[in-house]
Parts: C-alpha cells; sequence; structure tokens
C-alpha cells in the first residue's frame, strides 16, 4: 500500500510518520494520533481489523518493524507508549480450539500510555496493560499488567512493581536475582542481559549510571543501600550478592 494511501486508509493525523508502507485490510476503524510513528521496513508491519472492529494508536507511539495487529473489537496503544518489533497483538483467537469454523470471542486489549512493549512479545485477547508498565521481550501477556510493572516471561508474570519504597519490601529475598536482572535491563534499557556482564559489558553503566542502578534496586527492593555499594561490583552476579546483603543490614 502506498504511504499517502496508508495515511487515508489509518484515518490519521497529518504529523504521523511511516518508515515503509504498513500492510493494512481495514473492515473496521483505524486511527493515528499526532507524531505516531510506524515503522515497516526492513519488514512490513500489519493492521486488520474485521467488521466493527477498532484499532486506536496514540499520539506519539511508536511500532517497530514486523509488528501484527488484529482487531476484531478493539485495541488501543496509549500516548507515548512504545511497541518494539515483531509484536503480536490481538483481541481475538479467530476460532475456538474445538472446531477451526467457530467464531471465538472477542475481548478488547489496552495498551496504557508510555508503556514499553519489547521485541518480539505477544499480547492476547482481553490484555490490559498498565500506564509506564514494561513487558520484557519474548513475552506473554493475556492478563493485566499492573501500572508501572516490569513483567516477562512465558506466560508474563511480575518481576517489579514501582515502588513500594524503601524499608517495605514487597518481594522474597530468593527473588533477587530476578529481580536485579529486571532492574538493570530496565535501567539501562538492555535486553537478555547475563549474570556474568557488568559495567565494561552494558552501556550507560558508568559512575552516573550506578547511582540510577542504586537507587531503581532500592524501590524495587524495597531496602536501603549504602552510597558506595556499587563501586567496586564487576559484575551483575556481584549485585545480587549486594542486594542480598541489603536485606539483612540493619
Amino acid at each position: 500500500m502506498r504511504l499517502g494511501r496508508a495515511k487515508r486508509v489509518l484515518k490519521a493525523q497529518q504529523r504521523l510518520v511511516l518508515e515503509g508502507a504498513p500492510w493494512i485490510e481495514n473492515l473496521g476503524t483505524i486511527v493515528v494520533g499526532d507524531d505516531a510513528i510506524i515503522v515497516s521496513k526492513p519488514v512490513q508491519s500489519h493492521f486488520v481489523t474485521g467488521p466493527g472492529g477498532t484499532i486506536v494508536i496514540g499520539a506519539r507511539s511508536s511500532i517497530g518493524p514486523g509488528a501484527a495487529f488484529a482487531a476484531h473489537e478493539r485495541i488501543v496503544v496509549g500516548e507515548d507508549a512504545k511497541v518494539g518489533a515483531f509484536v503480536v497483538v490481538m483481541d481475538t483467537d479467530f476460532h475456538t480450539a474445538a472446531d477451526i469454523d467457530a467464531s471465538s470471542a472477542t475481548s478488547p486489549v489496552k495498551i496504557g500510555a508510555r508503556a514499553v512493549i519489547d521485541d518480539h512479545v505477544t499480547i492476547l485477547k482481553g490484555a490490559s496493560i498498565g500506564e509506564g508498565a514494561h513487558v520484557g521481550a519474548g513475552s506473554v501477556v493475556s492478563g493485566t499488567v499492573p501500572a508501572g510493572a516490569f513483567v516477562r516471561g512465558v506466560p508474563a508474570s511480575v518481576v517489579v512493581v514501582d515502588a513500594p519504597g524503601k524499608g517495605s519490601s514487597s518481594i522474597s529475598p530468593d527473588r533477587v536475582p530476578e529481580v536485579v536482572m529486571a532492574t538493570v535491563e530496565r535501567t539501562f534499557a538492555v535486553t537478555s542481559a547475563q549474570p556474568n556482564q557488568g559495567p565494561k559489558d552494558i552501556p550507560g553503566w558508568d559512575s552516573l549510571g550506578a547511582l540510577r542502578l542504586l537507587v531503581a534496586l532500592e524501590e524495587a527492593c524495597g531496602i536501603s543501600l549504602p552510597e558506595d555499594s556499587l563501586r567496586d561490583v564487576a559484575s551483575i552476579e556481584e549485585l545480587v550478592d549486594v542486594v542480598r546483603r541489603g536485606f539483612v543490614s540493619p
């Protein structure tokens, strides 16, 4: 589909940015807000609505290449949300498990404002992702993600919720490695970090980044850490030990 026609079919505002032309099959309504970005190169993104179906993409949000949206009822992406590459969002199963010719029930999908959806995430019917939430790469979301939470996995589960505040830990010590890893990835906007990686391997983990990470860990774990706790940390494994000591320190 040519870019000009794509903008008309999408009922887009004038400031929509299309990087490549998306594939569109629109039997319903697709609305895109001001300054939204839809990327369709090097891999084309797809948007499909059935009769009466609606897709709404909020202002200043972005959709990465290879994304696929299928709405038979309603899919809403909030303002300033970031949807990564090869993300699949659908509000229907298309058919029942017992009969491929039988229509499946639909349930609306909502991605909240300022949410971040990493690459290769699948969002199933009825999912509701709260404002400012972050879904880790490769996850499958089928329920409710709290506002400000970091979730990942198949099915996606909460790793970190913003924010219990110092002195009111909302996690158990046995979850420290998982929470530390998620906090590192969120603080430095990386995916698939490894336990043996550290400041030399992760961009942004310098002295200022270490301070940001310290604050994020205190908020995520509900503990207090000395300001110099991360000074000699060389890896995420060592960082886990530092945080564990924070649970037992007076």
